[in-house]
């Protein structure tokens, strides 16, 4: 099924966790993660209020040795709706470089990472981010006309 008209904006995403990780640029990351599988996606404050569903992201999670992970869960909600039609959790790794790759050779950190770890933590986000627009899309066709 053809991915329905109208645009999905993307909220500032929160961070619920104990690391100390900059998290700036996440919300372009996402918006490029929707767009990749096939939304018109855009920053909320870049929509001037058109938006025909909104998605509000936390990470909850950041962890991992060597291999970084990330968790985070979001809430899809329709325009003029209150109750989210989509709320789910998505995961993420470092080294996941065929879902990753993409995404990350056009995402350009606000600020560069300050050390491996954060860089392996922005690329762990990347692919937890991408299979949170898979859920998105499908939601998103479910329930848009």
């Amino acid at each position: 099924r053809q991915v329905p008209a109208g645009t999905v904006c993307v909220r500032p995403v929160s961070d619920y966790t104990e690391k100390k990780v900059d998290l700036g640029g996440s919300e372009t990351l996402l918006v490029q993660q929707l767009q990749s599988v096939g939304l018109n996606a855009k920053l909320e404050s870049e929509a001037a209020g058109d938006c025909a569903a909104t998605v509000y992201t936390e990470v909850t999670e950041l962890g991992g040795r060597g291999q970084k992970s990330a968790s985070v869960e979001f809430r899809l909600v329709l325009k003029g709706k209150e109750v989210p039609v989509l709320s789910a959790e998505a995961k993420g790794k470092s080294g996941e470089k065929e879902k990753t790759m993409a995404a990350r050779n056009s995402f350009v950190p606000v600020k560069a990472p300050q050390s491996d770890d954060e860089a392996k933590y922005q690329e762990a986000l990347s692919d937890a981010f991408g299979a949170q627009a898979e859920k998105v899309l499908a939601a998103y066709k479910q329930h848009v006309k």
